[in-house]
C-alpha cells in the first residue's frame, strides 16, 4: 500500500479525505470490512509519514486490507488539489472528513480548510462527473447556540456561533447543499462531541471532555468546576468512536439516506451536572461546583492552565457546560436500529475513557484502528 503504487482501479474505488485523522484512521478499516471497493486516501503531504506508519499498522494487524489502501498526497486547500500529473481517478464514492476542528482554531485557518477545501474537493468531483454520492461529516455544531431543539433538517434557524470552528462548518453544509441543488447526491452526517473507543478507551486525541476530565484528575484532592449559568439544564452529548464509524458505514451503504441529514449523537445524553458526577467517580475524585458568571469562569480556566501541572484547555470551553441545544434524532435512530447499532450512554463506558487516559498521559500517535 503506497502513493500510486497499487491496482487500485480508479473507476471503483472510494474517496477518503482526512487520513490519518482520528476519525478517518478508525472509518478506513471499517470501509474496507463492510465495502467491496478499495479506498485511495487523500492525504495532506505533511502527514504523508504518519500516514504510511498508520496503513502500516492496518496491514500487520489485517493482512486482508493489503494493497486496498492507497495513499495519494494531496491539499484541499489548493484548488487544484493534487500535485500536477496525478488525479483523484474515478471514485464512485467520496467520504470528506477533512477538517480544523479545535475550539480555538483561526478564523483564516478554520475558512481556508472547512470552507475552502470542501468547495475545491466539490468543484474537483464535480469536474469528474464518476461520484454517485459525497458522503459529508459535518458536526451538530452546526446549530450554534440555537436554543431548544436541533432536528436533523434544520439547518439555518438563525443561530449565533460559539467560535470558527462551528461556523466553518455550518458554511462547509451549505456548500455540499448547494452542490446538491445542482445534482451531486450527497447525505450529511453530524456526529456530537466525539470520545475514544468504549470498549477500550482508545484514543489519539485528548479535546473536548478530556479537558474536564484532565482538570478534575490534575488536583489530588478534587477539583472546583464552574457552574455558569444555564449549566444545570443544559445537554452534554458525547458518542464513543466505534459507535460513529459504525454508524457512518452502516448509514452511507442504505440507498434511503441519500438526500437526508442524520445527527450521530447520543437520544438521551446526560445534563452537564449528571456529566461532571460520573466523570468525577469514574475518576475516584471529589469536585466542588462554584457560582461563577461566564466571564470569571473563562477568566479562572485562563489563569488556572498556567499552573504547573494543570492542563490546557481552551477558555471558550466554558461555553459547552452552558450549550442550550438539544440534538434530535428522530431520522438517525431508527434507521440504526434496523442496522442492530445504538450509542451507549457516557455512564457505560466512562471508566474505560479514564482507564486509558491516565494509562497514556499523552494519547498514542501513532494508534492504528
Amino acid at each position: 500500500m503506497s502513493e500510486r503504487q497499487t491496482s487500485v482501479s480508479p473507476s471503483s474505488s472510494l474517496l477518503l479525505t482526512g487520513f490519518p485523522g482520528f476519525l478517518a484512521t478508525r472509518l478506513l478499516p471499517r470501509l474496507l470490512e463492510t465495502r467491496s471497493e478499495p479506498v485511495v486516501a487523500l492525504v495532506e503531504p505533511s502527514m504523508m509519514p504518519l500516514a504510511r506508519e498508520r496503513i502500516e499498522a492496518l496491514a500487520r494487524q489485517r493482512p486482508e486490507s493489503q494493497g486496498r489502501v492507497e495513499l495519494l498526497p494531496g491539499d484541499i486547500t489548493d484548488p487544484g488539489i493534487v500535485e500536477s500529473g496525478s488525479s483523484l481517478g474515478e471514485p464512485s464514492e467520496v467520504f470528506h472528513l477533512a477538517a480544523l476542528y479545535q475550539l480555538d482554531v483561526p478564523h483564516a485557518a478554520a475558512t481556508a480548510v472547512n470552507i475552502d477545501g470542501t468547495r475545491n474537493l466539490l468543484a474537483a468531483i464535480d469536474r469528474l462527473g464518476s461520484v454517485r454520492r459525497f458522503h459529508h461529516v459535518s458536526t451538530c455544531y452546526v446549530s450554534g447556540r440555537h436554543p431548544g431543539l436541533f432536528r436533523e433538517q434544520d439547518l439555518e434557524v438563525g443561530q449565533s456561533f460559539n467560535n470558527h470552528y462551528e461556523s466553518t462548518k455550518y458554511q462547509a453544509e451549505v456548500e455540499v447543499r448547494e452542490a446538491g441543488s445542482r445534482g451531486l447526491p450527497f447525505t450529511v452526517y453530524r456526529p456530537s462531541i466525539v470520545v475514544g473507543d468504549s470498549r477500550t478507551g482508545q484514543t489519539s486525541k485528548y479535546d473536548g471532555p478530556y479537558h474536564l476530565l484532565r482538570w478534575i484528575d490534575a488536583l489530588p484532592g478534587g477539583a472546583l468546576i464552574p457552574r455558569v449559568p444555564g449549566s444545570s439544564t443544559a445537554e452534554f452529548n458525547v458518542v464513543p468512536v466505534d459507535f460513529l464509524v459504525h454508524a457512518l458505514a452502516a448509514l452511507s451503504r442504505r440507498p434511503d439516506t441519500e438526500g437526508r441529514t442524520f445527527h450521530l449523537a447520543d437520544p438521551r445524553p446526560l445534563k452537564v451536572p449528571e456529566f461532571i458526577r460520573v466523570s468525577a467517580s469514574a475518576l475516584e475524585k471529589r469536585v466542588l461546583a462554584i457560582p461563577l458568571p461566564l466571564s470569571a469562569a473563562r477568566f479562572l480556566m485562563a489563569m488556572a492552565c498556567r499552573l504547573p501541572g494543570m492542563p490546557r484547555i481552551p477558555p471558550n470551553a466554558v461555553d459547552y457546560l452552558r450549550h442550550p441545544t438539544r440534538y434530535g434524532t428522530d431520522a438517525t435512530t431508527p434507521l440504526l436500529e434496523e442496522e442492530g447499532i445504538r450509542p451507549p450512554s457516557f455512564t457505560e463506558y466512562a471508566e474505560r475513557l479514564v482507564a486509558y487516559l491516565r494509562a497514556n498521559p499523552e494519547p498514542h500517535r501513532w494508534a492504528s484502528a
